[in-house]
């Protein structure tokens, strides 16, 4: 899989080498056909190379990069994968390629600017996240997104229970001991003896998390993702109540996570993740509904495109699905919208969701059911 992150779409979005040109070829979870997407990606090249036509005076660079595709066909079982979709764009100086685990639709074009709505789905459906693992005899701390996944070890931060206490847990309570490992993997730390009852146990995590909260302060400071909790069930409380991160989400992972690996830690952090970008999405269509009558928000295409070229596009929700083709004259302002697509044509709402990207705003790209007009895009105003 390759890595592509927002900072890599705003560049692509500022490209202004006229052609630009993008083909996706789509994952194939039945099974992989490699001559069939020999023959696909082959066909694809022939149609940008048609389309040339229409660009009489392309530059030689982007020849240059249309040879070099074309010498990507013998290879491209380095890029079948019935998992990842493949994305190739290329114009005069830039020349990319990626494999994604995304189900991008066939596609192939050339245009004034990269086709990029996929890729803006595929990355703003790719938040970043921390986590943290905790029991008794372990605290560890991650980051990751959709397409990372790594440990950090904040310099502060204990590493157990015992760590953490280790000044007055031993002088106070002799017959504490940490259980032994079994199929689950170790325990946490286990409490016996007289006198040593539930409100005690809360106590001592509760100052052992209080710790660990101290730890984190330091990278959460000026973090702003949300946190996942992974940990036993009765153990989330007591963390919610020592860390004061306003962005800890509700949904956690359940269990001791000393036996799971950090694929399965990441698997699991990503299912809450998707539910939690999900949420956002939907309060992004309520606000569009409060707002749509006080001329904050708008439905209208040609309105939508006129408004995110001005940097007025706050927020963007966008159908995943079809097109819609047209032209828009930015100095005059014009908006031409074509039931057919005709020469000079753009996805204008591929337009819209780069621009909107490019200005600083935010961009859904949904299902169209998921949109709340039942149209094929809806903006949220900053004015």
């Amino acid at each position: 899989m390759d890595l592509i992150t927002r900072e890599d779409l705003l560049f692509l979005s500022a490209c202004q080498d006229i052609p630009c040109a993008s083909i996706y070829i789509p994952a194939d979870p039945a099974g992989v056909d490699r001559e069939k997407k020999r023959i696909l990606f082959k066909n694809h090249l022939r149609r940008i190379e048609r389309q040339l036509d229409g660009y009489p005076s392309a530059p030689q660079g982007f020849r240059n990069h249309l040879e070099q595709a074309r010498s990507l066909i013998d290879h491209m079982s380095f890029r079948v994968n019935q998992n990842q979709g493949l994305v190739l764009l290329f114009s005069d100086r830039i020349f990319r390629t990626y494999s994604l685990p995304a189900r991008f639709r066939e596609f192939a074009a050339t245009g004034r600017r990269f086709y990029l709505k996929p890729l803006i789905a595929f990355v703003c459906r790719d938040a970043i996240f921390c986590l943290i693992a905790l029991s008794g005899n372990s605290a560890k701390f991650y980051k990751g997104s959709r397409q990372l996944f790594h440990a950090v070890e904040p310099v502060n931060m204990p590493k157990s229970l015992s760590e953490a206490l280790k000044h007055d847990i031993l002088k106070k309570h002799p017959q504490l001991h940490t259980g032994a490992g079994g199929a689950g993997g170790p325990r946490p730390a286990l409490f016996h003896g007289q006198g040593i009852g539930t409100d005690d146990i809360k106590d001592r995590f509760l100052r052992y998390f209080r710790q660990v909260a101290e730890g984190l302060q330091e990278l959460l400071r000026e973090e702003k993702a949300p946190l996942v909790f992974s940990g036993v069930n009765y153990l989330f409380p007591i963390f919610r109540e020592a860390c004061p991160y306003e962005n800890l989400l509700d949904d956690f992972i359940g269990g001791n996570p000393e036996g799971l690996e950090e694929k399965d830690l990441h698997e699991s952090a990503w299912r809450i993740l998707s539910l939690y970008l999900e949420k956002e999405e939907e309060q992004k269509a309520a606000r569009y509904r409060d707002l749509v009558h006080t001329g904050r928000a708008a439905g209208d295409l040609a309105e939508i495109v006129r408004a995110a070229h001005e940097g007025r596009v706050d927020s963007l929700l966008v159908t995943e699905n079809g097109h819609q083709w047209g032209t828009y004259d930015p100095l005059g302002h014009e908006v031409s919208i074509h039931h057919r697509q005709e020469g000079g044509d753009e996805d204008l709402l591929n337009l819209a969701a780069v621009q909107t990207m490019l200005r600083g705003g935010e961009v859904h790209v949904i299902g169209e059911d998921k949109i709340p007009n039942r149209s094929m895009a809806a903006a949220i105003f900053r004015y």
